[in-house]
């Protein structure tokens, strides 16, 4: 029975020894073969709760939980109107601080700090207009603020016409002494008056002088000028401070002028009945690109217009006004189709191109080839640059001298009312034409149609058949435009 009861207690401490090694095991506190195991502490957590001077509210935002040891930074206290701040205390009501605000404390256990302020006052700041009038939006603006305390300056009320310069300590000032969002010390109390400069005024007049619209604009910034849909029989060209023009605008539509006073500018309209109705026997007269001018040019053999839907309806006009087999057209191709830019070119057109080129090939006088694409993808200015002067080795080897002509203007307000695309503006096409004039320079001949133009006048259409419809697109040109368009090119040549 005796050796019962022993084997039992063997038994009871073989299970706890073996329970302590399994336990330490687990916790990594166990010692192998010494048998010793080290018992953690628990982890204390500590908090530090922070209170109004007389212990209400608590501001939980600015409470502190850590672990007991660790160093915390005491929170700015924060502020009550017409009470300076000192710092925090151990005590409520106090008058004198156990800590600054910003203070690094070590948290060994739980405490509680209050608030500790002195009472110092308030001092008033009012708002009022330029003039000392006031109004409910100045009104608003009234506010106290704890004496030797700094006041973020609030947004002067808009007032229309005018720009907003700030606060100024006097009335009707010219200067501000303080801008909007400035922090100042308020060590009195005080009234500030709104400082404003009278805006600029753009006047834009029709043609006739009658005002069209005025805009006010902030003296000494830009102002972008608009574009405006033609009149029937007219055509929009742009602006000028000379009153009744009809070309040569001094801007275009598009363009931003620096306005640093009040400016009067009036609409330049071209009035389309003045346009020259060219002839076949005028076209004819222009045949000299064919002998050229005997120094520069010795003539060509051959033309190729490449281009889109203007390139098409050009031609149509021409087909249709002198007949396709007309000696306006002899020894004149065109590639060309509706709609298309760069990438027909690539895929389509210039097949095409090298097909004319090679059946046209002549010794003693080049083809000239003519490209006048881009108003479709007016966006690819810089890949039209990469591409043509990629070719250009494989067409001078044809003899090719080869030219650019200028995408020629556009009306982007007439274009937008027909739904067309919103891209197609003249700000657009004139820096289509920059880039690819300045990067094709020395490669290819600019022709710049674009400056004769609207410098000599020109109408838009819709027509597409070479007959010209009641309907104004913005984009395509009458037929006396195109006619005109193709003229100077020829003499464009007999001179290059």
């Amino acid at each position: 029975m005796r050796d019962k009861h022993k084997r039992k207690q063997r038994i009871f401490w073989v299970l706890l020894l073996a329970a302590l090694v399994w336990y330490g095991s687990l916790t990594g506190s166990g010692r192998s073969g010494g048998g010793t195991y080290n018992v953690q502490a628990a982890t204390t957590n500590v908090v530090a709760r922070f209170w109004n001077t007389n212990g209400r509210p608590v501001y939980n935002q600015l409470r502190i939980k850590t672990t007991a040891g660790k160093r915390i930074k005491l929170p700015s206290v924060p502020s009550v109107k017409g009470y300076q701040n000192l710092g925090w205390s151990t005590r409520k009501n106090a008058t004198k601080i156990t800590y600054k605000a910003g203070q690094t404390i070590t948290l060994k256990k739980n405490l509680s700090l209050y608030a500790v302020r002195k009472k110092v006052g308030t001092y008033t700041v009012a708002f009022y207009n330029s003039n000392g009038s006031s109004s409910t939006a100045f009104a608003k603006l009234k506010t106290t603020v704890t004496k030797n305390d700094y006041l973020t300056l609030p947004s002067v009320p808009a007032k229309s016409g005018y720009e907003v310069l700030g606060w100024s300590t006097s009335k009707n000032a010219s200067r501000a002494n303080y801008a909007v969002g400035k922090k100042i010390r308020i060590k009195k109390s005080q009234r500030l008056y709104a400082v404003y400069k009278k805006n600029a005024t753009v006047t834009l007049c029709k043609n006739n002088g009658a005002v069209y619209k005025t805009i006010s604009v902030r003296s000494g910034t830009s102002y972008k000028l608009p574009s405006v849909s033609n009149a029937s029989g007219y055509t929009f060209m742009g602006w000028d401070y000379q009153p009744g023009k009809c070309v040569a605008p001094r801007y275009e539509a598009g363009e931003s002028i620096t306005v640093n006073g009040n400016v009067k500018l009036y609409a330049v309209v071209f009035n389309r009945s003045a346009e020259e109705e060219l002839s076949s026997s005028d076209l004819l007269a222009s045949s000299g690109w064919r002998m050229g001018n005997g120094s520069t040019s010795r003539g060509y053999n051959h033309i190729i217009f490449v281009g889109d839907s203007r390139t098409v309806r050009m031609q149509l006009t021409l087909q249709r006004q002198f007949g396709t087999d007309s000696n306006v057209l002899q020894d004149i191709d065109f590639v060309c189709q509706e709609g298309q830019g760069l990438s027909w070119l690539k895929e389509t057109g210039m097949n095409s191109i090298l097909s004319k080129a090679q059946a046209y090939y002549s010794v003693q006088r080049p083809t000239a080839v003519i490209f006048n694409l881009g108003v479709n993808d007016p966006g690819q200015m810089y890949n039209y640059v990469t591409y043509l002067k990629q070719i250009a080795g494989e067409l001078q080897k044809k003899n090719c001298k080869l030219f650019f002509m200028s995408v020629n203007p556009v009306n982007s307000k007439v274009i937008q009312v027909r739904g067309f695309n919103k891209l197609r503006t003249e700000e657009v096409v004139r820096k289509f034409n920059t880039v690819v004039s300045a990067g094709l320079n020395g490669t290819y001949t600019y022709i710049d149609t674009y400056s004769y133009l609207l410098n000599t006048g020109f109408g838009t259409n819709r027509g597409a058949g070479g007959v010209d419809v009641t309907v104004d697109d913005g984009l395509h040109y009458t037929t006396k435009t195109y006619k005109r368009i193709f003229k100077y090119c020829l003499d464009y040549l007999s001179e290059h």
